[in-house]
């Protein structure tokens, strides 16, 4: 009996790497400073690791690393010398930045009882320990490529963070719809029951337009990127390496926040105090870049995505605030 459950668990690890590495062919946008955007690629391999659990999720990362190393990474190794920068880039370019996506899917699995929060916190955890890898990565072996960044620290987050952050909303995306509809941790993957509470629909619609809010405020970095072309875009993140850095930080830390109060409003969290406070901070870090846009020192493609993206804050915080009632006489007419 052990056997077949044994032999089961490989059975399903082995058609998740699979399905990993088909969807890391399926790329949405390719980031002009190295890294991809893919179409859901890390989930399987997060959904192993909080089925699972630990070994199972780290055990599916690292062949799934090791198959992305064969199949899509052997020319990197000609850009490197050396066997510690060889070591270096097995180990956080490819077997512990994906068995880490395992790990991360599996860590909240019995802390947290509401699955749905549980895998897409574990999503949000995943991705980070991957940009790490990832950092440390191109901190150490990748450095020399840092020309006209005043710090590699600096170059490695912005050139990692910018593509890692899109993989995060998009596994976050990913697990969550799977979370939503399926008991993830049921053998056969039954759907999950609907219990007699309802979920009010004014706060997963504001939970949905924090949501697009994300996308506002990046997408209008990703159109310039694409009307600029790569080598464009690098000489002018390198000239204003400093300026660029600080708007990474803020907008990926508005955006993580933005998704949390979408997860938060979509799921109906008992307390709408939650969702409000995340939306409201989501606004916080972005106030550097709004005094950049009072004073004039910021590109115009930026500022239009600002402004939408703190319209829709307060259009979602509104929504919330006002839900019950608003529902409340949706339902007596």
């Amino acid at each position: 009996m052990q056997n077949t459950k044994t032999l089961l668990k490989l059975v399903e690890c082995a058609v998740m790497i699979a399905l990993s590495t088909v969807l890391s062919y399926i790329t949405i946008f390719q980031a002009p400073m190295g890294g991809s955007i893919t179409a859901f690629s890390q989930v399987p391999i997060i959904v192993i690791g909080y089925r699972h659990g630990i070994k199972w999720g780290a055990f599916s990362g690292i062949v799934h690393g090791l198959l992305q190393m064969f199949l899509q990474g052997l020319g990197n190794f000609a850009y490197v010398k050396g066997i510690v920068s060889y070591i270096i880039l097995i180990l956080f370019d490819y077997v512990i930045a994906f068995a880490v996506l395992g790990i991360g899917g599996a860590v909240l699995r019995k802390a947290i009882k509401q699955q749905t929060v549980a895998i897409g916190l574990g999503a949000v955890i995943a991705s980070a320990l991957r940009l790490l890898c990832h950092f440390i990565s191109g901190v150490t072996i990748w450095g020399e490529y840092a020309d006209g960044w005043k710090s590699v620290w600096i170059y490695s987050l912005s050139y990692n963070g910018f593509y890692m952050l899109f993989e995060c909303i998009i596994s976050v995306i990913g697990v969550v719809a799977l979370a939503t509809s399926l008991d993830l941790q049921s053998p056969n993957l039954v759907r999950r029951s609907r219990t007699s509470a309802k979920r009010n629909p004014i706060r997963i619609i504001a939970g949905c337009i924090s949501f697009v809010s994300i996308f506002v405020l990046l997408l209008c970095p990703v159109i310039t990127i694409k009307s600029l072309g790569s080598v464009n875009f690098i000489s002018l993140v390198s000239q204003e390496a400093d300026g660029t850095f600080k708007y990474i930080i803020s907008f990926s830390i508005s955006a993580v926040l933005a998704l949390t109060a979408f997860i938060s409003s979509a799921i109906s969290l008992p307390s709408k105090t939650i969702s409000i406070l995340l939306n409201v901070c989501s606004l916080v870090p972005v106030a550097y870049v709004i005094i950049d846009m009072i004073i004039g020192n910021i590109a115009q493609f930026i500022g239009i995505g600002v402004y939408l993206f703190i319209i829709l804050i307060v259009i979602s915080v509104l929504l919330i605030a006002f839900s019950d009632s608003l529902y409340k006489k949706s339902t007596d007419k």
